[in-house]
């Protein structure tokens, strides 16, 4: 009998700030649309501001359940008669809600893991102190007290008080299959308690850029992705202002790339080290050029990163990485295509530089080539594919006998 490809709607609740999450849903839904009965529920966070945003004190109300989210699930599923819901962020809009209505409806849910939520509130773990998904409570205590989520206590709380409801009221019994993009994260989330059978590690998939991966070579380094701490940014800045006291006008430069609360630092440093140099938000030709010409591309992120867009990037170019020991990252990166230093240490990373540096421009070659080989066995289409299409496979025969 031949293999039916099943129905699979997707929903994700925006962000105000477009990240890897939403370029991984719009990748998923690309690939998708060709490959079996594909439809999407797309929420946003932009709804609850401005005029037509619902009223200050209905939005706490409906973070718990929202009644239209609801509706408008329905309404999809009425359409599509999904075999199974491939779930992704659902915070603030779409609400926990949905996790009631796909038990009513008996649908099984696949949940994506692209953070630490529901074992974080802000899904970084950046106020955790480097406690683990297990210390969720404690975790909850310390984002709220520092007003991690939206720079305020009150909404911390708050969505900490909905996380919790859903953690006492267990709407997560809805999930049928959880979908971890790493081994690092397939490990903190088992050792917060999900069951082991139910959580699989699976890649992002990648369509590969270029169709080989050999380009001229420029003096720089690239540091791109957003301009806050948990990035590492103020960790590759200090990195340059080491190499430019060592090795003075031969340190290779650093150019900068992204956006974010931190531009205006980043600016302010760029203006005080020579070898630093910004280049804002890129994107098309420009990221292109900038890609394909540096030495090696720098990924210092301070915060336990559960997957980089920027090492696909990387590896894509056949360029080699510079990556902090820091959540997923080790697993894409080791001695074969590119470096990995301690998070955080900025000392580490400058001799880390030096080495490249020493080693020439046909090593760093060979360690992008590498990294390319790990893209394109790891990243596959077909295979994220049919990956997929076997949890979903498994959510079903789970929900069938739950």
């Amino acid at each position: 009998m031949p293999f039916v490809p099943p129905a699979i709607l997707q929903v994700f609740n925006r962000y105000l700030d477009r990240g890897g999450e939403e370029i991984a849903v719009g990748q998923f839904a690309e690939i998708l649309r060709d490959q079996c009965r594909f439809d999407e529920c797309i929420f946003e966070s932009a709804e609850w501001k401005g005029s037509t945003a619902p009223a200050k004190w209905k939005q706490p109300i409906w973070m718990f359940h929202n009644p239209q989210s609801v509706r408008r699930l329905r309404e999809k599923q009425e359409q599509t008669r999904a075999q199974a819901w491939l779930v992704h962020n659902i915070f603030p809009v779409c609400s926990p809600a949905i996790y009631d209505e796909a038990l009513r409806q008996k649908v099984p849910i696949v949940q994506y893991i692209h953070n630490f939520r529901p074992f974080s509130i802000t899904g970084y773990l950046n106020n955790a102190q480097a406690l683990s998904a297990r210390r969720w409570p404690r975790t909850y205590l310390r984002e709220i007290s520092a007003g991690a989520w939206q720079k305020s206590r009150l909404k911390t709380f708050v969505l900490g008080c909905v996380l919790s409801s859903m953690h006492l009221r267990n709407q997560f019994r809805a999930i049928k299959a959880w979908v971890a993009i790493s081994d690092f994260m397939r490990a903190q989330f088992i050792g917060a308690g999900v069951p082991e059978e139910k959580i699989y590690r699976l890649y992002h998939p990648r369509v590969p850029v270029n169709a080989e991966a050999s380009f001229p070579e420029g003096d720089y380094y690239l540091f791109m992705g957003r301009l806050i701490e948990d990035k590492g940014i103020k960790v590759a800045v200090d990195c340059w202002d080491m190499l430019r006291r060592r090795l003075g006008g031969n340190a290779p430069r650093l150019l900068v790339a992204g956006k974010g609360p931190l531009l205006q630092w980043v600016k302010n440093a760029a203006a005080a080290n020579p070898r630093v140099e910004f280049r804002g938000f890129v994107t098309g030709d420009e990221k292109h050029q900038l890609l394909s010409r540096c030495r090696a591309v720098i990924q210092p992120s301070i915060w336990a990163e559960p997957l980089s867009f920027v090492i696909y990037d990387a590896f894509d170019y056949g360029k080699p990485v510079l990556a902090a020991a820091s959540g997923g990252m080790p697993e894409l990166v080791g001695d074969s295509n590119g470096l990995v230093h301690q998070r955080g240490d900025a000392a580490q990373l400058a001799g880390q530089v030096e080495d490249l540096e020493r080693r020439g421009q046909l090593s760093r070659h060979g360690m992008g080539q590498s990294g390319r080989k790990w893209l394109l066995a790891n990243t596959n289409v077909d295979s994220w594919t049919k990956q997929l299409f076997e949890i979903v496979r498994h959510a079903e025969g789970v929900n069938t006998i739950s």
